[in-house]
């Protein structure tokens, strides 16, 4: 989602990747990527925005599956805040529960900053 990643804060975290088929030099991989949760930070100028990505092959394989989740400045800050909708844990962002106030435990994996 170049348009999450362009405008990205910060990386907060990548979990359940799961490759489905070998990838090996000369592979065309194309990449969809859903929304699968928000979530407005208590500042009210930035959020989190949760993506379930999957990549194909060139022969339309499902090669690889990851979530992550990206923090955002909001476009509006004077938008009303959008309804949470944070992933269920280990439902790999395929249920949501509206009114979720935290990360989810699903969320193993994060991103260590450099020193």
């Amino acid at each position: 989602m170049p348009d999450i990643s362009l405008n990205a804060v910060a990386n907060l975290g990548y979990a359940e990747c799961r490759f489905h088929q070998p990838v090996v030099p000369g592979d065309t991989l194309a990449t969809t990527s859903e929304v699968i949760g928000l979530k407005q930070n208590s500042n009210g100028k930035s959020g989190v925005v949760y993506v379930r990505s999957t990549a194909t092959n060139q022969r339309g394989e499902v090669a690889l599956e990851w979530a992550r989740w990206v923090m955002v400045h909001k476009r509006d800050t004077g938008a009303a805040a959008p309804e949470t909708v944070v992933p269920e844990p280990g439902a790999g962002g395929r249920r949501e529960r509206p009114g979720a106030a935290r990360r989810p435990g699903l969320l193993r994996l994060r991103l260590r900053r450099r020193r």
